[in-house]
């Protein structure tokens, strides 16, 4: 391994973290915005800082060692949106036999799927149930019933990828899958935490918490770059 390629690496590095420490304090912020705004603004401006402080870190470095954009390792926000564009391509030609199918990892995350919308129905609703016990007025409340919203629309999401997997082999399904796990995975996370700081005065956040938010922004990555970049994935569903 060359310099160049070392300190290229030292720059994703510092990227990867600079982002991860953004998410974390953005989810602070959200679980404490209802409670003490103050502290919300706080808890942002830290994570901004920090994902600046770990720029600057790699851009600098990167300017030492002559890497130019986009080979300097460093992770934009254009470049993440470049990960996730869908291209279409064609398998390609191998001697190897071709990989296709529903089977090994493209099963695991069908499966998946299937076992997160039976988890949205029981955890969510439960809290539900939760929030109702802790505030007799909360039924009437124009947010709870948006949140029960969200629950049912998360739910029906996931049981309607596992069926489009299942059914339609396009590269329409892999897009509306992705967008799925990211919106109605991810975001109905994050709207649960939210929803506990606004309807549950003495719920305070926990470490416990935070670590689900970024176990599930790191699930959801990987798993969208395996529909995006798996072989078995592109055979499967040819015209993506």
């Amino acid at each position: 391994m060359d310099g160049k390629e070392g300190f290229r690496r030292i720059n994703r590095i510092f990227s990867i973290i600079g982002w991860l420490w953004l998410t974390l304090f953005l989810a602070v912020c959200l679980s404490s915005f209802a409670n003490d705004i103050y502290q919300a603004g706080f808890a942002l401006s830290i994570g901004v800082f920090g994902i600046f402080l770990a720029q600057g870190a790699a851009w600098i470095i990167a300017g030492f060692s002559g890497l130019k954009k986009p080979e300097d390792g460093i992770i934009r926000l254009a470049d993440m949106r470049r990960i996730f564009v869908r291209k279409k391509r064609e398998p390609i030609p191998s001697s190897k036999p071709v990989v296709s199918g529903i089977g090994g990892w493209l099963f695991i995350f069908i499966l998946s799927l299937l076992v997160t919308a039976i988890r949205f129905i029981n955890s969510y609703f439960s809290t539900i149930q939760l929030f109702e016990e802790a505030n007799l007025e909360l039924p009437a409340n124009t947010y709870f019933i948006a949140l029960k919203i969200i629950c049912w629309t998360a739910a029906i999401s996931f049981l309607g990828a596992f069926w489009l997997m299942i059914r339609y082999r396009n590269s329409t399904t892999i897009t509306t899958v992705v967008r799925v796990i990211w919106v109605c995975g991810l975001g109905a996370l994050v709207a649960d935490t939210a929803a506990a700081a606004i309807f549950l005065p003495t719920w305070k956040m926990q470490i416990d918490d935070i670590g689900q938010i970024i176990a599930a922004f790191i699930s959801t990555t990987i798993w969208s770059l395996y529909l995006l970049r798996s072989e078995r994935v592109r055979n499967t569903y040819r015209s993506y």
